[in-house]
C-alpha cells in the first residue's frame, strides 16, 4: 500500500508539457488603382480601335470587385484582383503570383463615418505592383486593388486609359481624389459617370467598403470558380484576344464565350467598300473587311432566348446637279456601269 502511494505521489508530481499552436494571421497594406493597362499576367484584351495593337492591352473588365455568392465559403463580400508586391510572388511577367488568391479581410477605416464594418473579399493576382511604388517595396505584403475610377495619376507608373479606354475617360478620373482632397467619402467621386454597368458596379463595391488604404489580415486560398475561371494570359492561348473579347473578359458573370469589345466611335466615317472588276458580272462587291458573324446576347429574362443580332454591308450616293449618281450599278445585261442614273 505504502508503494502503491508512493508511485502515486511521484506521477502527480510529474510536470506535464502541453504544446500550444497558435496560427498568427498575415497582415498586408492596400492601396487602390485602375490603371487600364494589360497588366503582368495578361488578364486584357485588345481594343477594337487600335487595330490589334499588343503595345496596348486594356484591363479585363471582370477584374473589378463584383457580388460573391450568398452562402460563400469564405464569408466574403465581392470577389475581385489586385496588383500584387514581390513578397506575395508578383513579378514582372507571369510571375508565380498570377492566378493564385487571397482572402483578405479588414475594417473600414473613414473616422466619423465609419470605423466598424468588417469586410471580406476574395482576390486574384492579375497584375503586378514593381517597387518603384514605394507601397510595395521593401518586401512588403501589399495588395493594390483593381478599383475602376480610383486610378490616382500622380502615383500611377502606367495609366492608359485615355488611349485603350476613352469612351469611359470621365468614369475612370471619376473617383481619383476620393478621400485626398476630402475627408467625406461622400465626395469626390461619382461611380455613375461610368456607362458601362461591370465597371460602375465595381467602381460602387469599392467604394462601399470605405476602405482609405487599411492594412488587411490576409490567407491564402484556393481560388473559387468564378475567379479562377476568369481569363488570363495562358486561358487564351498565350495571346491577347481581337477583335473580339471573352465574355468573362468584360463581365465576370458572363455565361456566352465571345462579346464584341467596347470601342469608341470613329471620329473619321468608314471607308467606303472597295469594288474589284471581276469577269464574272454576277460576283459581288470584295470589302477590305470581311462581315461578322451574328453575335448572340444573353437576354435579359432567363426564359427568354438569347438575341441575334443580324448585321449588313453599306454603301452610299449622292445628288449633285438634279443627277443622282451611285458608285456603280449592275445593268440587267450584267454589264458593270459607273455614272449618272
Amino acid at each position: 500500500m505504502k508503494l502503491l502511494l508512493s508511485v502515486v505521489a511521484l506521477i502527480l508530481a510529474t510536470p506535464t508539457f502541453v504544446t500550444l499552436s497558435f496560427v498568427v494571421a498575415e497582415t498586408a497594406t492596400t492601396t487602390r488603382y485602375w490603371d487600364c493597362s494589360g497588366g503582368a499576367c495578361g488578364c486584357a484584351y485588345l481594343p477594337p480601335h487600335l487595330q490589334g495593337n499588343h503595345e496596348l492591352p486594356a484591363h479585363c473588365y471582370s477584374n473589378a470587385l463584383f457580388d460573391a455568392p450568398v452562402g460563400n465559403p469564405f464569408g466574403a463580400t465581392f470577389y475581385g484582383s489586385a496588383a500584387v508586391s514581390q513578397a506575395l510572388g508578383g513579378g514582372d511577367w507571369m510571375a508565380e503570383a498570377c492566378g493564385k488568391c487571397w482572402k483578405v479581410t479588414g475594417t473600414a477605416n473613414i473616422p466619423s463615418y465609419d470605423t466598424t464594418t468588417v469586410t471580406t473579399l476574395v482576390l486574384k493576382g492579375t497584375n503586378y505592383c514593381p517597387p518603384d511604388n514605394q507601397a510595395c517595396a521593401n518586401g512588403k505584403r501589399h495588395f493594390d486593388i483593381a478599383a475602376p475610377g480610383f486610378d490616382f495619376h500622380e502615383f500611377s507608373l502606367s495609366n492608359t486609359c485615355s488611349q485603350v479606354e476613352p469612351n469611359e475617360i470621365a468614369g475612370f478620373e471619376s473617383c481619383e481624389y476620393w478621400m485626398i482632397d476630402s475627408d467625406n467619402p461622400n465626395e469626390n467621386c461619382n461611380c455613375n459617370l461610368f456607362s458601362n454597368s461591370v465597371l460602375r458596379n465595381g467602381c460602387q463595391n469599392f467604394k462601399s467598403l470605405h476602405w482609405d488604404n487599411p492594412t488587411v489580415d490576409i490567407e491564402e486560398v484556393n481560388c473559387p470558380t468564378e475567379l479562377a475561371q476568369l481569363p488570363c494570359w495562358e486561358e487564351n492561348g498565350n495571346d491577347y484576344p481581337w477583335p473580339d473579347a471573352p465574355a468573362l473578359c468584360l463581365d465576370p458573370l458572363a455565361e456566352s464565350s465571345l462579346t464584341p469589345a467596347p470601342g469608341p466611335i470613329p471620329s473619321e466615317p468608314t471607308a467606303a467598300p472597295t469594288f474589284v472588276a471581276t469577269n464574272d458580272p454576277t460576283a459581288a462587291p470584295i470589302t477590305s473587311e470581311p462581315t461578322a458573324a451574328p453575335t448572340l446576347v444573353a437576354s435579359g429574362d432567363p426564359t427568354l432566348p438569347g438575341v441575334v443580332i443580324e448585321t449588313a454591308t453599306t454603301t452610299r450616293h449622292w445628288v449633285s446637279d438634279d443627277i443622282e449618281y451611285v458608285p456603280m450599278e449592275l445593268l440587267d445585261d450584267g454589264i458593270l456601269q459607273i455614272g449618272p442614273r
